[in-house]
């Protein structure tokens, strides 16, 4: 997915949310890298500028990743990464998780680091889509949403829930 660091050059980020930590599986990693005018050549996960990773196993981080646009109008770009498996504590199990990470990003760190959104009820797997950049309130703030697959209190399957930049 393309964002802007606000450099202006697209940056992207990869989501890897499979990715094992030592013998804890699928903790997943969302891996940001810095764009350039003149990149050329093959990348690996290791030419990463910046990392989001998870803190336990089936967290799922980086299942899906999205640019958010400049949430804060700060100039620089805003990312949303997603852990689906992401536990809300130890007795509300698969609430699923969306964090928006504000740029500039950069180095390694955890989903906890940014502002985080859990699903309202256990298994919900919030997180399960992202999208943003655009302004729905006409308050020139990018605003973002964080999909579930289920909606807590619902007799639907899924769920949408809209965020404003924090201009409101």
């Amino acid at each position: 997915v393309l964002f802007r660091s606000g450099d202006g050059v697209g940056d992207l980020v990869v989501g890897a949310h499979k990715r094992d930590n030592g013998a804890t599986a699928d903790v997943g990693t969302a891996y940001l890298f810095a764009g350039s005018t003149s990149a050329s050549g093959t990348y690996t996960l290791s030419n990463a500028t910046a990392s989001v990773s998870g803190l336990g196993a089936s967290d799922f981080v980086g299942r899906k990743v999205s640019g958010a646009g400049d949430v804060d109008l700060d100039g620089y770009g805003d990312v949303l990464v997603s852990g689906t498996g992401v536990d809300y504590s130890a007795s509300v199990t698969g609430t699923g998780a969306a964090a928006l990470l504000y740029g500039p990003i950069t180095g390694s760190t955890t989903l906890s680091s940014g502002v985080v959104f859990y699903g309202a009820a256990a298994n919900e797997a919030a997180g399960a889509a992202l999208a943003g950049g655009g302004d729905v309130n006409g308050d020139n703030y990018s605003d973002y949403l964080v999909g579930a697959n289920t909606k807590s209190g619902a007799n639907v399957n899924g769920g949408t829930y809209l965020f404003y930049g924090i201009g409101q």
